[in-house]
């Protein structure tokens, strides 16, 4: 029997599975109920994925979205949930720790590696997120949100050096394009690089699948370069 639609779906990506899924729906993608469940999740995650108007962002990509008596929420913006693949562990500050504005105090473990991140504002840590420890998948899935890493009561003048609205986005972007580029490159002078022409994404499936390490490489000279980018 033929497919009534063919959508992209998960299950035609996994080797002897479609048929054995699809079969139960008479290979109507409609019917499917877990074609319905991709596409309700990934557009919870699509409306997940922009920096609310009142947070500030570091350029380190933590934001911090300030509450009652300067205590301030401090997560991963959606340039890093968009750009780690699977997050195993995160290591992060207890309560009464005190942050140094710039000193690492972060680490996420991701199937790839690690990667390292600075403290957004000094200050002593509140409290931890401990839902990350059973589901550190959140900080990917909802970055904004459930995935928030802990709470800090922030010292004086703690924005400084921070961004927000029109300048703390167009520093996400040129974060984005630069990974991007630096994929692109190594895979442009590759004799088996694909390029795709929706902005790389052909070339980033590509580089993960061939030469993680230097996925994970490029990754991190990003973070780097970000402390240096001009507002």
């Amino acid at each position: 029997m033929a497919r009534h639609n063919r959508h992209g779906c998960i299950w035609e990506s996994i080797y002897g599975r479609p048929n054995e899924y699809c079969r139960l729906f008479g290979f109507d993608c409609a019917r499917c109920e877990f074609y319905s469940n991709q596409c309700r999740n990934g557009q919870e995650k699509a409306r997940s994925f922009e920096l609310p108007a009142s947070y500030w962002l570091s350029r380190e990509h933590l934001w911090i979205a300030p509450g009652p008596d300067r205590t301030g929420l401090v997560g991963i913006d959606h340039f890093l949930s968009e750009s780690l693949r699977h997050v195993r562990s995160i290591i992060r500050p207890c309560p009464n720790t005190r942050l140094q504005a710039g000193k690492h105090c972060v680490w996420l473990f991701d199937i790839l590696g690690t990667i390292s991140l600075r403290a957004p504002v000094g200050g002593v840590v509140v409290r931890s997120n401990w839902d990350l420890v059973r589901q550190p998948i959140l900080i990917l899935t909802h970055p904004y949100g459930l995935g928030w890493l802990l709470e800090v009561r922030m010292d004086g003048f703690w924005q400084e050096g921070l961004l927000k609205g029109a300048k703390a986005n167009a520093f996400i972007q040129r974060s984005r394009d630069m990974l991007q580029d630096k994929v692109v490159s190594v895979q442009a002078k590759s004799a088996t690089g694909m390029v795709a022409t929706d902005g790389g994404r052909l070339a980033l499936d590509s580089i993960l699948r061939t030469m993680p390490d230097t996925y994970l490489r490029f990754l991190a000279e990003t973070i780097a370069a970000g402390r240096v980018m001009s507002t």
